[in-house]
């Protein structure tokens, strides 16, 4: 039976579950002799109306809350004799979220004496389909799709080999997107890097479907987390999260 660190709340919770959850799932199989356990807690600045920013005071309960999940994980592990001198705890951050919004306010807060607030905030999200259309006026792009992310795979339709000329061509026209970012009114270079079949491969991106291989992918620059074939009025949009 699963069970909640702190709440004593059982079973599973569905997706984007909070560190008591997650926690607790994990101690409970530990402590049943399941050797090696994976597991995934909900970032602390999401929240169901979008997102925290650094210091404002929901962000703070939280990431204490948080604390107080862990701090009883690994009491709860120690009294069962499982701790770190024969188990390997490791944690890795799943996207590297960073935060995405305007100045906060008041501008001298620091979210320990003073909440900070913020009337900008969440992610930003680029029409990549109208970019390309527009960076390749007046002719007409590849047909293409994409698995939005942060590092959306691209797929050509045909599954053109890597050397084909579109396909060169349509890596370029990313490679040197960009767009004003709403936030700060700067214009943004909105992609860090690209990786075709190759590199693919070496990132374990690669199975034994060839029709699952990404012609490219586009890692996009962290500033724009998110990279969408929506259609918007603007190339650049904010979506709260």
């Amino acid at each position: 039976m699963l069970t909640n660190v702190d709440t004593g709340l059982v079973g599973f919770t569905g997706f984007d579950p909070l560190a008591s959850q997650t926690l607790g799932a994990i101690a409970t199989m530990l402590e049943h002799g399941v050797p090696i356990v994976f597991a995934y807690i909900s970032a602390a600045h999401e929240n169901a109306n979008g997102a925290f920013g650094p210091g404002q005071a929901e962000y703070v309960a939280k990431l204490k809350s948080y604390d107080k999940a862990f701090g009883q994980f690994f009491a709860r592990l120690k009294a069962d004799g499982i701790d770190q001198s024969n188990t390997l705890f490791v944690f890795t951050p799943d996207e590297g979220d960073h935060f995405a919004g305007g100045p906060p306010s008041p501008a001298t807060c620091d979210g320990v004496n003073t909440p900070c607030t913020y009337s900008q905030i969440g992610e930003l999200d680029i029409n990549l389909n109208g970019l390309v259309q527009t960076a390749y006026a007046p002719q007409i792009p590849p047909d293409f799709s994409i698995h939005f992310d942060d590092a959306p795979t691209v797929y050509l339709k045909g599954q053109p080999d890597r050397t084909d000329p579109a396909v060169r061509q349509l890596e370029k026209v990313c490679g040197q997107l960009t767009a004003t970012n709403p936030y700060t009114g700067k214009t943004d270079h909105l992609t860090a890097a690209l990786a075709d079949p190759v590199e693919e491969q070496l990132l374990h991106m690669v199975t034994a479907d060839p029709a699952r291989t990404p012609t490219f992918t586009l890692f996009g620059d962290q500033r724009v987390p998110v990279i969408t074939p929506a259609t918007s009025d603007s190339d650049l949009w904010r979506r709260p999260r």
